[in-house]
């Protein structure tokens, strides 16, 4: 984050304006939309951009395939009770040491492993697995903390290889500009 010339004259101010902007970016990250735009609307603030906007990232491999491929790992099926009991106590230590409570991480775990297995946009997600923006925000903070790759080292080893039927199939539907499968 860039802040303007006249901010930059007052470092502690400076600071904590960029402090307050980046717990507001992830708390309202996990608020509905209609959430969003009431708190939003409570703010006067002016927003400059000041640097280039990133371009999606078309025809590049999505980071989460990329991630059980270079691992040479399969990604499992939806997670039994016994798995996600592996797998719960270290997303549980990521929220103590973040401070926050995710309503339920199993969901948002399940549907990062529903996109990996499908190839499906972060967008496509089925409802019933949670607010896709919350499930990439989470998934991108999990990448960026290395906290991902301690989830990955306590899911199963067994399931699908990615790039298999249903990804190609969401991949080769995506390319060819149709609509996403039916979720019935």
């Amino acid at each position: 984050m860039a802040l303007c010339p006249e901010n930059t004259r007052h470092p502690k101010a400076a600071a904590d304006l960029e402090a307050l902007a980046t717990t507001a970016r992830d708390r309202l990250a996990d608020m509905p939309p209609d959430g969003r735009a009431e708190v939003l609307e409570l703010l006067d603030v002016r927003v400059t951009v000041v640097g280039p906007v990133p371009l999606p990232q078309v025809g590049k491999p999505c980071s989460l395939a990329k991630w059980f491929v270079d691992r040479n790992r399969p990604v499992p099926g939806p997670l039994t009770d016994q798995q996600w009991a592996v797998v719960e106590p270290v997303v549980a230590e990521w929220e103590r040491a973040a401070r926050r409570w995710v309503a339920d991480s199993r969901t948002v775990v399940e549907a990062i492993l529903y996109k990996a297995r499908t190839g499906a946009r972060w967008r496509d997600l089925p409802p019933e697995l949670g607010n896709w923006k919350a499930v990439h925000t989470r998934y991108k903070k999990w990448v960026a903390d290395g906290t991902w790759d301690a989830i990955g080292a306590a899911l199963p080893t067994s399931g699908a290889p990615v790039g298999g039927a249903g990804h190609a199939a969401a991949v080769a539907r995506r390319r060819s500009g149709g609509p996403p499968r039916s979720r019935s």
